[in-house]
C-alpha cells in the first residue's frame, strides 16, 4: 500500500491513466518490456549479486533452436526436432521462475556489476548498507500513506538509485533524468 514514484508519474500522466493503471478493477496486469527486465537484471547484478544468477539466466549458445509451434503439433516430427522439443522442455523445466535473458543482455549485466564494483567512488558508496528497503510514512499534507524503496542506502543513511542509460553524458543523462522524472 501507499503512493510511490510510479503512482505519482501515472497521476502526472493524467488521472485517467492512474485510474486505469492502479484503481480499475478491471485493469490486466502490466507485463515488463525487455528493457524493464534488463534494468531489473541489471539492479540484481549490481544490488543483489548473490541472488542474480537464482533469478536469471541465458540460453547456451548450444542450446537448439526452439521448436515452433507447428513443429510441436506436427504427426511426424524429425528427430531432430524430437530432440530440440526435448531438450527445450527440460530447459524450460529448469529455468521456470527465472528470468530468461538474451545473451548479450546476460552478459552485458555481468560487465555492468564489475564496472561498478571496481569503481572506486561507487565501490565506497555500495560498501555497506542493504538494497531494496522499503519505507513508509504519513505525507503531511494530505494525510496519504507514501513509500518509497531507494535502490541501495548506505550505512551511512545516504540513498543511492542506479540507474542505466544510453547516454551518461551530463546532457544526456539529465534528459533522461527529466522524461522519466527523476
Amino acid at each position: 500500500p501507499g503512493i510511490s514514484k510510479s503512482h505519482l508519474d501515472d497521476i502526472a500522466r493524467s488521472p485517467m491513466h492512474y485510474y486505469a493503471a492502479r484503481l480499475d478493477p478491471n485493469r490486466t496486469p502490466d507485463e515488463p518490456t525487455p528493457a524493464m527486465e534488463l534494468g531489473t537484471a541489471v539492479h540484481a547484478a549490481i544490488l543483489e549479486p548473490d541472488t542474480f544468477a537464482e533469478r536469471f539466466v541465458t540460453v547456451p549458445a548450444d542450446a537448439p533452436r526452439r521448436p515452433s509451434r507447428a513443429q510441436r503439433e506436427a504427426k511426424r516430427p524429425s528427430p531432430e526436432t524430437l530432440d530440440a522439443i526435448y531438450w527445450w522442455d527440460q530447459f524450460d523445466a529448469d529455468v521456470a521462475g527465472k528470468t530468461i535473458l538474451e545473451s548479450g543482455d546476460f552478459t552485458t549485466c555481468l560487465r555492468m556489476a564489475e564496472s561498478v564494483r571496481t569503481h572506486p567512488t561507487a565501490k565506497a558508496l555500495l560498501s555497506g548498507g542493504a538494497a531494496e528497503q522499503s519505507f513508509f510514512g504519513i505525507d503531511p499534507v494530505t494525510g496519504e500513506l507514501v513509500k518509497c524503496r531507494p535502490d541501495w542506502l548506505s550505512d551511512a543513511g545516504m540513498c543511492i538509485d542506479i540507474k542505466t542509460t544510453l547516454d551518461a553524458s551530463p546532457t544526456g543523462f539529465g534528459k533522461a533524468a527529466v522524461n522519466f522524472r527523476y
